[in-house]
C-alpha cells in the first residue's frame, strides 16, 4: 500500500523542538510545567495554535490545557484519516485480486480508527451531561496502536484520582468498552467518595500487546507473554503520573490510584518496581498474569496499599496462564540470620492473587476476565472504595 504519510503529531513535535529550541526544557514534568507556567498568555495562545500535539502531550500541564490541545489534534487526526479511508475505499482491488489482503487490512486499519476517534468524541459530548462530570483529554494520537488519554472529571481538582491501565488488545479501535469501564469507575467511586470530588482516567499511553493465544495473526508464541511492551511503557506511566501529581499542587495535593487490568497490571508493575518511583498512593491489579517482582513490597507503595482481584480459574485463565511469564520468583541466595547465606527455593513465580504475593485479596464476583467492571457488581465496588480511600469498607476474599 505504499508508506503512510506522518501524521500532525510527529510533524507538530519537530516543529515543536525547532521553535522552542533551549527554551524549553523537555526533561521532567516539573520542568514542563515551569516552562509553560512561564510564558505569557499570548506565547501560551500561540503555541496551542501552531503546535497543539506538542502541547498537548506534555506530561505536567493542567488538564484544561492539555484537554484543548487534543481535541484540536483530534479534530485533526478526524479529518485526515477519513480522507484517507475515502480514498482507500475508492481504490477497492476486485475480491480475486493479489492486492485485495493488503488492502483489506489497510482499509480496517483506518475504519477502526476512525471508529475509534468517534467513541472518544462522543464521550467527549457527554462530558457535563447525565450527572457526569466534564471530560478531559489528556493525550491523543494515532501513532502505531494509538494513543488516548482520557479523565472522567479534572484531575487537577479531584480529592481522589484513578488512573486505569488497559491490557492486551488494548487499541485505539477498540477503547469504546474501556472508556465505559473509566465512566463506570467514576460514578461507583463518586458514590463512595462521600461527598469528595473524584477523576478517573483511562491510559491507552502505549502499544499493549495485541495477542494472548499462540498462532494468533501469525505469532507463534503470543506477543502478551513477552515483558519487552511492559518495559517499553513504564516510563511513558511514570511520566504521566508524575505529570497528574505536579499539575494537582504535589504528592500531597490528592489522592491517587493505578488500577492494571490484565496487561496493564504488568505495565504498572514494571513503572514501580526497582525504585521506579510511581507517583500512587494505591495500586490495584486486576486479573493480573504477573507484575514482574515476587512481592507486593517491590511495588515502591507500601504492601498494605497493593490491592489484587481475580476470578476463580474456570473463570478467568489468565493469572495461570500468565506466571510463568511475567510473573516473578524468589529463588536465588539470600541472607539468613547473623548474615549466614542460604538458598532461596520458590521455583513457582508469584502472581498478585497468590497469597504469598502479599496484596490484599479482594472479593469478587466476576464470571471472566473482562467483568470485573460490570455494573451493580461487587468488583466494581471494591475497587472503588479503594479509590476513594475506603480502606475498612474494602471487602477481602
Amino acid at each position: 500500500m505504499g508508506r503512510r504519510r506522518r501524521g500532525p503529531a510527529h510533524r507538530g513535535r519537530r516543529a515543536h523542538r525547532a521553535a522552542v529550541g533551549r527554551r524549553h526544557p523537555g526533561a521532567t514534568p516539573a520542568e514542563n510545567a515551569a516552562w509553560w507556567n512561564g510564558l505569557s498568555e499570548r506565547e501560551q495562545d500561540t503555541y496551542l495554535a501552531l503546535f497543539p500535539a506538542a502541547v498537548g502531550a506534555l506530561d505536567g500541564l493542567p488538564a484544561t490545557v492539555r484537554d484543548r490541545a487534543n481535541r484540536g489534534v483530534l479534530e485533526i487526526e478526524y479529518a485526515r484519516v477519513s480522507t484517507e479511508l475515502a480514498e482507500v475505499r475508492a481504490r477497492e482491488p476486485a475480491a480475486g485480486d493479489p492486492g485485495h489482503g493488503d488492502w483489506q487490512r489497510e482499509h480496517d486499519r483506518l475504519a477502526g480508527q476512525v471508529r475509534g476517534m468517534e467513541s472518544i468524541q462522543r464521550r467527549l459530548e457527554a462530558g457535563g451531561t447525565g450527572g457526569l462530570p466534564e471530560t478531559f483529554l489528556l493525550a491523543f494520537a494515532t501513532e502505531g496502536n494509538g494513543r488516548a488519554v482520557v479523565a472522567v472529571g479534572n484531575p487537577d481538582l479531584a480529592d481522589h484520582t484513578a488512573v486505569y491501565v488497559p491490557g492486551t488488545g488494548a487499541r485505539l479501535e477498540n477503547v469504546e468498552g474501556d472508556l465505559v469501564r473509566t465512566t463506570r469507575l467514576w460514578r461507583e467511586s463518586t458514590v463512595a467518595a462521600m461527598g469528595e470530588s473524584v477523576s478517573t482516567i483511562m491510559w491507552l499511553g502505549y502499544d499493549a500487546p495485541q495477542n494472548a493465544m499462540p498462532f494468533e495473526q501469525g505469532e507463534i508464541i503470543p506477543s502478551a507473554t513477552s515483558r519487552g511492551y511492559a518495559l517499553d511503557a513504564a516510563p511513558a506511566l511514570r511520566d504521566f503520573a508524575a505529570g497528574l501529581e505536579t499539575a494537582a499542587g504535589g504528592p500531597d495535593a490528592g489522592h491517587t490510584t493505578v488500577i492494571g487490568h490484565s496487561y496493564g497490571s504488568t505495565v504498572v508493575g514494571a513503572a514501580a518496581k526497582d525504585g521506579g518511583g510511581l507517583a500512587t498512593d494505591d495500586i490495584v491489579a486486576v486479573g493480573s498474569p504477573g507484575m514482574l517482582v515476587p512481592y507486593a513490597k517491590d511495588l515502591g507503595v507500601g504492601d498494605g496499599h497493593v490491592w489484587s482481584m481475580a476470578a476463580g480459574t474456570l473463570d478467568d485463565i489468565v493469572p495461570n496462564a500468565g506466571r510463568m511469564f511475567l510473573g516473578e520468583n524468589d529463588a536465588g541466595i539470600g541472607i539468613g540470620r547473623y548474615g549466614i547465606p542460604y538458598l532461596k527455593t520458590d521455583l513457582v513465580p508469584n502472581v498478585p492473587s497468590d497469597e504469598q504475593f502479599g496484596a490484599h485479596i479482594m472479593a469478587n464476583d466476576s464470571t471472566g476476565h473482562s467483568a470485573y467492571w460490570d455494573e451493580n457488581s461487587q468488583s466494581l465496588r471494591n475497587q472503588s472504595r479503594v479509590i476513594a480511600g475506603r480502606y475498612d469498607d474494602v471487602e477481602l476474599g
